[in-house]
């Protein structure tokens, strides 16, 4: 069950992050202008590589590794969780906005955070007594 729920957050994750980021890209998605100043932004194609790149590819990344069954799937996982977060965080100080679907985002990267952290400190504490 709660390999199934991490899944389907990195999946959920991974396209809504490459879908916005493209679109942002391509001009389809049009924040307002504004929010931009003040940044080193002057338009949203950086923004846009940024999030469908790093923040899209490491959940994406992180949801091949848990389909895959590969022993770093909770590490990828865990980083993808922190990028999510961080992403939010950085959007909020930078535009100086808010919205409901930061809060959603934010919660989905902690929880990513949250499902992935026991695995991955298992993974640490088995190598670590291994040695």
């Amino acid at each position: 069950m709660r390999s199934r729920l991490l899944l389907t957050i990195l999946i959920f994750n991974a396209v809504t992050a490459i879908v916005g980021g493209l679109l942002l890209i391509a001009g389809l998605f049009k924040p307002p202008q504004v929010w931009l100043v003040g940044t080193i932004f002057s338009d949203y194609v950086v923004p846009g590589t940024l999030l469908a790149g790093i923040v899209g590819g490491s959940a994406l990344a992180a949801a091949v590794e848990h389909i895959t069954n590969k022993p770093t799937a909770a590490s990828v996982a865990l980083l993808s969780g922190f990028i999510t977060c961080a992403w939010i965080v950085d959007e909020i100080a930078l535009i100086q906005q808010y919205s409901w679907l930061q809060l959603v985002y934010f919660t989905l990267g902690g929880l990513v955070i949250s499902l992935s952290y026991t695995d991955t400190k298992t993974l640490f504490i088995y190598r670590h007594q291994r040695r």
